[in-house]
């Protein structure tokens, strides 16, 4: 995301070419059109990215924590859930729609 579609602090600017080469290694051998500043830059981008991610997720899963909880306990006890059990639970629509009749 940051190196290809420039989605950091860096702005629109692609930093790697997405060339395919069939040599293992090429990659390594061949030096890059940019400072380490940029790099370590690059590096800074990508882990704010990680934890933004990491925090949303944590934060929606303990905003679920209660539904979450009464599922581990149904499965603990039942071992199996039916898919419509599971949607129930959580509130939420769980993989494909079903089709209409």
């Amino acid at each position: 995301m940051v190196t290809h579609w420039g989605m950091g602090s860096l702005g629109l600017q692609a930093f790697e070419v997405d060339e395919q080469q069939p040599f293992l290694g090429y990659r390594l051998t061949q030096g890059r059109d940019y400072s380490e500043q940029t790099v370590a830059q690059i590096d800074r981008d990508i882990q704010t990215i990680l934890n933004q991610g990491h925090e949303e997720v944590k934060a929606m899963l303990e905003h679920e924590r209660a539904k979450l909880d009464e599922l581990v306990d149904t499965i603990l006890k039942d071992e199996t859930l039916e898919h419509d059990r599971l949607e129930h639970m959580l509130g939420v629509c769980v993989g494909e729609q079903k089709p209409e009749q």
